[in-house]
């Protein structure tokens, strides 16, 4: 619901993330409940990021150039974040088994879909491409 009133409002979608912030998702609501509609494109109403261009260059224009820089970047920052969290943090709470997979699916799709719109069933396979992949290699880790 999050993400129809976003679109409705002519908001970027990424901003989905603060729902999941506590006492800023309250706000975030309230602000939502606020903002009178926006008719937009439906081009341009489905992209994560509307009005950001410097991407531009370093996200491909093609689907499987998208999809390979997606599940190439989210795995980096994912196993970053591993590191991060197993080795300097010494955590492993929910944010290793619950936010790091949610973050890698979000992120992944969000690049994918950077240009346009893209195919539930191909973005569920881009947003479960980087959780398997970095699952794997943290076993063989």
């Amino acid at each position: 619901m999050t993400v129809q009133r976003l679109r409705d409002a002519g908001k970027p979608l990424w901003l989905v993330v603060l729902f999941f912030v506590p006492v800023i998702n309250l706000l975030f609501f309230l602000l939502l409940c606020t903002m009178g509609s926006h008719s937009a494109g439906a081009q341009r109403e489905a992209m994560p990021w509307p009005e950001t261009r410097m991407l531009d260059r370093w996200i491909p224009r093609g689907a499987i150039g998208e999809a390979a820089v997606s599940i190439v970047l989210t795995i980096a920052i994912g196993f970053m974040f591993t590191v991060l969290g197993a080795e300097v943090l010494r955590s492993y709470g929910w944010e290793l088994y619950v936010a790091l997979p949610f973050c890698l699916g979000l992120f992944s799709v969000l690049v994918y879909g950077y240009h346009e719109p893209r195919s539930f069933g191909s973005c569920m396979s881009v947003a479960l491409g980087p959780i398997a992949m970095l699952g794997a290699v943290l076993i063989l880790v």
